[in-house]
């Protein structure tokens, strides 16, 4: 089912996609393409949501239950599941790859970000790309 929380995020990755869309040519600056790497990273983690939710549907398994169950009965379930475990490993490459890219914006050119605000939120949606590694982490070594 979906769930007022899956609107939110929804709705929060689509404004913090138009709002990068806005100052899209201020990154011009960055040594690194860091507002594509934001931008990818919002995707992916509506992409995973987007699979969960959507096995939650077709099996009438909660979603908080969606990643701990292995052996769903229905087949297009077992394969969404499959492939939302799959880019667990994609979406920790891709946040060590931003964490590289922060670091190098940070020590060479940290005047690059439009505002002191947008660098402030860098730090925090790594935090939170970790934050979110560590759960899935966890998570799977329930599941197995």
């Amino acid at each position: 089912m979906v769930q007022p929380k899956d609107i939110v995020l929804v709705v929060s990755l689509g404004f913090l996609i138009y709002d990068l869309a806005c100052d899209w040519a201020l990154y011009r600056l960055c040594p690194k393409p860091i507002h594509k790497w934001l931008v990818v990273s919002y995707l992916m983690v509506a992409g995973v949501r987007l699979m969960v939710v959507l096995v939650s549907l077709i099996s009438d398994t909660a979603t908080s239950d969606v990643l701990i169950n292995l052996r769903h009965e229905n087949s297009k379930s077992r394969v969404l599941v499959s492939f939302t475990w799959l880019a667990v490993p994609s979406v920790a490459a891709w946040t060590v790859l931003g964490s590289i890219w922060t670091w190098e914006m940070v020590t060479s050119a940290p005047d690059c970000m439009p505002s002191g605000m947008h660098l402030a939120f860098l730090a925090v949606w790594q935090a939170l790309c970790y934050a979110w590694l560590i759960t899935n982490l966890l998570v799977g070594k329930t599941a197995w």
